[in-house]
């Protein structure tokens, strides 16, 4: 671990400890991974470290081969977002974080945003669950599982014990106010500068309008499905599991 001392050192030890790494971060679809994608391309960004990001599907080895190939230079960080990992490789990344979500606002926020099954259509949600529990099951055993709902609820300490797990650490004022400027362009959920920011980026990536489903809320289910569709989706026993695993229940 680092200590950042308050003076024009803390940026060259930076340099040669957090850029040398890669970082990648996953979830199943609508449960966060794409605000901690940015939250750490903000957090570089604050601290003045040059870094490349991109988004990589997981469905074939080429992440590895990615990050391989990056490896050979390390010239700037590499930030990476993914969803399910279907390689049966493990990742050759630095760090790798999973955010697990409550599995029923997920799918209500993936209706949400791209409203292509009907309402009434429960088994498209139950779908959209089971799918982000095998997102869940490939990465467990590779990933710092984080919950979503614990960044939401407390934004600034979650941050800060994240950023410590990849090396920062830190407790003076300019270090916390560099988190709170990196949570709060985040939280607002509007397009910013870091689209232009490198080639390798995609831009549809970024926290963008179609993102913003629900503001973050939890425990929507309770109000979007019926008292019988809640009971239906406890009757699934993968879902159940999931939520009685993760303290949902």
């Amino acid at each position: 671990m680092i200590y950042i001392p308050n003076n024009k050192i803390y940026h060259f030890i930076l340099t040669l400890n957090i850029m040398s790494k890669s970082i990648v971060v996953s979830s199943g679809g609508q449960s966060g991974s794409t605000m901690l994608f940015n939250i750490f391309r903000y957090c570089y960004e604050e601290f003045n470290l040059q870094f490349d990001s991109m988004y990589i599907s997981g469905r074939t080895n080429k992440m590895n081969d990615i990050i391989r190939k990056w490896k050979k230079h390390r010239k700037n960080g590499l930030i990476i977002k993914t969803h399910s990992k279907l390689f049966t490789e493990p990742c050759v990344s630095d760090y790798i974080f999973f955010i697990t979500r409550d599995l029923r606002d997920s799918a209500i926020s993936s209706y949400n945003r791209y409203k292509n099954t009907e309402r009434s259509d429960l088994n498209s949600f139950i779908n959209n669950m089971e799918h982000n529990i095998n997102a869940f099951k490939n990465w467990k055993s590779e990933a710092h599982v984080l919950k979503y709902e614990d960044i939401m609820n407390n934004k600034y300490n979650s941050v800060e014990k994240i950023l410590k797990i990849i090396g920062f650490i830190n407790h003076d004022e300019c270090y916390k106010e560099k988190i709170k400027r990196s949570i709060f362009n985040i939280v607002k959920k509007s397009d910013n500068d870091l689209m232009t920011k490198s080639e390798n980026q995609n831009p549809d990536t970024l926290l963008s309008s179609s993102h913003i489903t629900s503001n973050g809320q939890s425990k929507k289910y309770t109000t979007f499905f019926t008292k019988d569709e809640n009971r239906i989706i406890l009757e699934n026993d993968n879902i159940r599991n999931y939520l009685d695993e993760h303290k949902y229940l």
